[in-house]
């Protein structure tokens, strides 16, 4: 009972960790990106809104509206978790390597820093799922 309710918390900390990552990419990242002249002619803001903002709050949603659904049995949810793990850690190497790209070519600290920041929750986050479905497997 009590690895159950470790594994349901690791996965609110995963779906916290996306949320918070979309809603700092949101107030924080893609403002900063949107100053610069190089990055709006990349195209790099309107794919921004896309991989940082909205596909991750759709993963988010996903996975809290399945888990909220089966709260009481974790196995039943596992294709969900592998999904969304896999989803995240995706997203979150898109995000770091054009961070460092824009951070190698034109040396936008302030706006890869941020960056950096978003992949790393992401991560962090896939990381999270991942040992929750692989816990949950090995019972």
């Amino acid at each position: 009972m009590a690895k159950e309710s470790a594994l349901r918390g690791m996965v609110y900390a995963g779906i916290g960790l996306v949320i918070a990552g979309a809603a700092f990419s949101a107030f924080v990242s893609i403002p900063r990106m949107a100053m610069h002249p190089e990055v709006i002619e990349d195209g790099a803001v309107d794919s921004s809104w896309y991989f940082s903002f909205i596909i991750p709050l759709i993963v988010a949603g996903f996975l809290l509206a399945s888990f909220i659904l089966t709260r009481h049995n974790l196995k039943r949810i596992k294709a969900v978790l592998i999904v969304a793990e896999v989803a995240v850690i995706i997203l979150s190497l898109m995000i770091s390597k054009q961070a460092g790209y824009y951070l190698e070519s034109y040396g936008f600290q302030d706006m890869a820093i941020p960056e950096f920041i978003c992949a790393g929750a992401f991560l962090t986050a896939g990381i999270l799922l991942i040992v929750v479905s692989v816990k949950n497997s090995i019972d």
